[in-house]
């Protein structure tokens, strides 16, 4: 491709799924900026690659196909290894009529910058 405009996509019928980027290390991480395009995901930060193990840093309830930003930054101080993209359709009624009926995976960047 050459432009370094690549994704991550997910389809199929299915009620959750998950993204995980492995930092090799933990490292203290202030900001994660998110360049996703589905409404209601979440964004953890974790010492393991379970999601239970980690801190909830942010979690989309407000926005609409409208008002979604390309990009979204997370403000989480936080000492972690991973950098969890969650995104769920299991409880119903869906927050909002624009949710996707099942769960999916947009994400087009994720980036991690320290606190110092």
């Amino acid at each position: 491709m050459g432009s370094g405009s690549q994704c991550a996509l997910s389809g199929g019928n299915v009620s959750e799924v998950m993204c995980m980027v492995n930092l090799g290390d933990v490292y203290a991480i202030q900001n994660r900026e998110v360049t996703s395009r589905i409404l209601g995901f979440s964004v953890y930060a974790s010492n393991t690659s379970r999601i239970v193990d980690g801190k909830l840093c942010y979690h989309d309830i407000n926005n609409t196909v409208d008002s979604m930003p390309s990009q979204i930054i997370v403000n989480c101080i936080v000492q972690a290894r991973y950098i969890i993209y969650y995104n769920s359709r299991l409880s119903t009624p869906l927050r909002s009529p624009d949710y996707s009926k099942f769960a999916r995976i947009d994400l087009c960047e994720v980036e991690g910058y320290d606190r110092y």
